[in-house]
């Protein structure tokens, strides 16, 4: 499958689905950055490109009470 063919598949499921989630792949925050950029327009939010989901106050000041809040929802 060439690279078009995967970026358009996996573009697809971004919509149909909603999110996307490929567990170790060990990527850096440079490489996560340009393989957005192959499914579409990344948003720089909250001065960062790059938004750590997690529930450590310090790892993630902004998302942290916000993502307890929503653990079991995902589950």
């Amino acid at each position: 499958m060439r690279l078009a063919a995967i970026t358009r598949l996996l573009r697809a499921l971004l919509e149909e689905r909603g999110v996307l989630l490929f567990r170790g792949l060990g990527m850096t925050n440079e490489q996560q950055i340009q393989f957005g950029k192959t499914l579409g327009t990344p948003r720089h939010e909250h001065g960062t490109d790059i938004t750590k989901v997690s529930s450590d106050k310090q790892a993630s000041p902004i998302f942290a009470e916000y993502t307890e809040g929503t653990f079991f929802f995902h589950f």
